[in-house]
């Protein structure tokens, strides 16, 4: 879905590394499709965003810092102190559930609710409220 509605896609290896670990949900369909677009920036030292170090994971540290590097048009992310900490700094931010609704739209896919469906039936916690508020905007509900 990513390729179908961005140019580009780019993950950072601390991004790799977190969503490839085995047991994790999506792991093996996730390191197929992300293995040639990792891209590799360190964050500078200098950087503000070292100064998250203590509220954000490292995964999202490299993100927001490859996001700044790339100059890039979104950052996705679902965690919600990344989320916030995005909005506060006026970062186009994308969730998942961004995405469905993005792949809808563009008539990619023609409903959401089956993907809804099988992430509520994976480890990954989305909210009910998110859910129903996700599904309305889909007219879905």
């Amino acid at each position: 879905m990513l390729d179908k509605l961005f140019c580009e896609v780019y993950v950072t290896p601390e991004v790799f590394n977190e969503v490839t670990v085995t047991g994790k949900p999506f792991a093996t369909v996730l390191e197929t499709y992300l293995t040639n677009k990792v891209y590799l920036q360190q964050i500078p030292q200098n950087s503000d965003i070292h100064k998250l170090e203590r509220t954000l994971d490292l995964g999202e540290l490299s993100a927001f810092s490859l996001y700044h590097h790339l100059n890039a048009d979104y950052i996705l992310i679902d965690e919600k102190l990344g989320r916030h900490y995005a909005n506060e700094q006026n970062i186009r931010v994308l969730g998942s559930l961004g995405i469905l609704l993005l792949g809808k739209k563009f008539g990619h896919i023609q409903q959401i609710r089956p993907f809804i469906d099988e992430l509520s039936r994976s480890p990954i916690f989305i909210g009910e409220a998110l859910i129903a508020h996700t599904l309305n905007l889909a007219n879905e509900s």
